[in-house]
């Protein structure tokens, strides 16, 4: 009967030890950028919201000086210029719209002057 003896070599060879080295450090990179990445993305996300807040507000502010009867000129221009700058492009109040609207709640808070129309005299 014949004995067969089977060395078994512990000896890796070059390439599978430079798989490992970039398997482990493939991990190491991922353990380390993903929460970089959440990170970002909550930071970038949380951002939107606080803009969308902050529009909300100016625009609650400019449709309650144009709501007013006692908004200043000045108060009704920077109202419709800043809803103009937040509405979509196309549907944005022309100047001569702006001018108008003005002129109508300025001279709209003055009380009318009495007219004479001549009858009755």
């Amino acid at each position: 009967m014949r004995e067969i003896h089977v060395v078994l070599s512990d000896k890796k060879s070059r390439n599978q030890r430079l798989f490992e080295t970039i398997e482990r450090m493939v991990k190491l990179a991922a353990l380390v950028a993903v929460p970089v990445a959440v990170s970002c993305i909550g930071n970038s996300y949380n951002r939107s919201v606080k803009e969308a807040e902050l529009t909300h507000s100016y625009i609650e502010s400019c449709i309650t000086v144009l709501l007013s009867e006692n908004s200043t000129k000045e108060e009704l221009e920077w109202a419709l210029d800043l809803l103009n700058t937040e509405l979509p492009i196309g549907n944005q109040i022309t100047e001569d719209s702006i001018e108008k609207i003005v002129e109508q709640k300025t001279n709209g808070n003055r009380k009318p002057e009495p007219t004479s129309t001549g009858e009755g005299n």
